[in-house]
């Protein structure tokens, strides 16, 4: 069925929402941004946002699959079975850099909203940290491939050295988000490159 003047408006005032919601989560965070704030930001009515969303909670929900979505898509794009391991581990650290230089306030927001939400909110914590939880569990298949194809010293403990790769990755953004006028996020990366290549695939 063809899309009606109000489905395309509707979907329009739906993004609207969404930029605006994330704007100001991102200078306010959960707690501070109120409906009333989205609504004035988008230029739309409170009726209208909960008509889209129903509630803050779900508003949120939207904003960080929007967030989710977008990093994991560009992360494993190129991606696939002829690979070796080591190939797989450089093009997702080369699509993560290239994630970052394209929207590295969105990778900070998620993190900053989880430190907010243990906190605050435990439930929401907890849908934030599914995105680093996916992305851990990625890399873990990865490094299991690479062991078995013995790339990779067979004794590793891939999920610990996973979320040791994700949690450097998150410290390299920090990093590069307060030092944007010192440091290129690619030489950076490069840097971060040979550290975990020469540690894994040395043999």
């Amino acid at each position: 069925m063809a899309k009606t003047k109000k489905d395309f408006q509707s979907e329009k005032s739906r993004a609207a929402i969404l930029t605006a919601t994330r704007g100001l989560i991102s200078k306010h965070g959960f707690n501070g941004t109120t409906i009333d704030k989205v609504a004035a930001e988008a230029g739309l009515s409170k009726g209208s946002i909960f008509w889209h969303f129903e509630n803050k909670e779900n508003l949120f929900r939207a904003v960080v699959e929007g967030l989710r979505n977008s990093l994991l898509e560009g992360l494993l794009e190129g991606l696939s079975d002829g690979l070796s391991a080591k190939e797989k581990i450089v093009l997702m650290l080369d699509n993560y850099a290239s994630q970052i230089e394209k929207d590295c306030s969105g990778c900070i927001d998620i993190t900053v909203l989880i430190i907010e939400m243990v906190e605050t909110n435990p439930h929401m914590a907890d849908e934030l940290r599914d995105l680093f939880e996916q992305l851990t569990g990625y890399l873990a298949v990865i490094l299991d491939e690479g062991k078995k194809q013995g790339e990779i010293d067979a004794t590793l403990d891939s999920r610990m050295t996973a979320y040791a790769i994700v949690g450097n990755l998150e410290g390299l953004t920090v990093q590069y988000y307060l030092n944007r006028n010192k440091i290129q996020y690619g030489r950076l990366m490069e840097a971060y490159k040979n550290l975990v290549l020469n540690g894994l695939f040395s043999a």
